[in-house]
């Protein structure tokens, strides 16, 4: 079952969009909803995107298609795309979608990592990454 949690963390400079389970269309829209709506209102320019503990069986040029469309509709954000592995399909095509849409996105697998890299201005190749 398809699940997804969109809120600010405890601090409030973060967006955390955590997803889970196998995700279809309407779980992906849902969630792209949710997080699309919260940048908004809440000004918050930096986001999570935790989708360690979910699967998207979907072509790659599908997922493209949907990253550059959120990319296209998500005001400028710097996004840590979090993932069990560097190498993971989903993550990777989501980065290339956000970047190629404006916006700043790298690849995370250890979430303090990634949280470090939102909360500073550091560029991508200033981050170590374990």
């Amino acid at each position: 079952m398809a699940r997804h949690h969109v809120a600010l963390s405890p601090c409030g400079r973060l967006i955390i969009v955590a997803v889970s389970g196998v995700r279809d269309d309407a779980a992906a829209r849902a969630s792209t909803a949710e997080a699309l709506a919260l940048r908004t209102e809440s000004g918050v320019d930096r986001i999570l995107f935790d989708t360690r503990f979910s699967v998207m069986p979907v072509q790659p040029q599908a997922l493209m298609s949907r990253a550059m469309e959120c990319g296209r509709r998500l005001e400028r954000s710097r996004v840590a795309l979090l993932c069990e592995a560097l190498d993971d399909t989903f993550s990777r095509v989501w980065r290339k979608g956000l970047v190629e849409t404006g916006h700043e996105a790298i690849v995370f697998t250890d979430a303090a990592a990634a949280e470090a890299w939102l909360m500073t201005e550091a560029d991508a190749p200033m981050v170590y990454v374990p």
